[in-house]
């Protein structure tokens, strides 16, 4: 789900349209987005009211639930991120996606090990279409973004 973070979602699309193809990505627009659209060609973007919730995050985790269980009637496997993270793998470990479900076709959920990219003081201006990892190579580890 996403709310006019265009450059994250970008960053995004460009990562999971490459390893996954454009076709396989799913982008829920809190709001109507024309941009989204044009950010992410061939992604399916679905836009849903723009309204406050009560309880925002219960109801926002509600409905993204549902619509994971709904799409797992399509996919063997649903990779479900925000627009500011990526799912980065170990070359060494894993040639793909697709390897990585293969190897570990039997667990029930896999998790990652969440970094925070961080500015250094010498680093660059981020480029607003280019890859985010050539700019910034400092990271910090985060239990929050650890998750399955």
């Amino acid at each position: 789900m996403v709310y006019r973070d265009h450059w994250a979602l970008a960053q995004c699309y460009r990562h999971y349209a490459r390893v996954l193809g454009p076709e396989n990505l799913y982008v829920i627009a809190h709001g109507p987005d024309p941009e989204i659209a044009r950010i992410c060609p061939g992604a399916s973007v679905l836009t849903i009211p723009r309204v406050e919730w009560k309880a925002f995050d219960r109801m926002r985790s509600r409905h993204l639930n549902q619509f994971q269980r709904w799409l797992a009637g399509f996919y063997d496997w649903i990779i479900r991120t925000d627009a500011d993270e990526l799912i980065c793998l170990d070359p060494a470990r894993y040639d793909s996606f697709a390897d990585l479900l293969a190897q570990e076709a039997e667990a029930p959920a896999l998790f990652s090990l969440g970094f925070n990219l961080v500015e250094a003081p010498d680093d660059p201006d981020l480029p607003p279409d280019g890859p985010v990892f050539a700019a910034r190579r400092h990271v910090d580890l985060s239990g929050n973004y650890s998750k399955a």
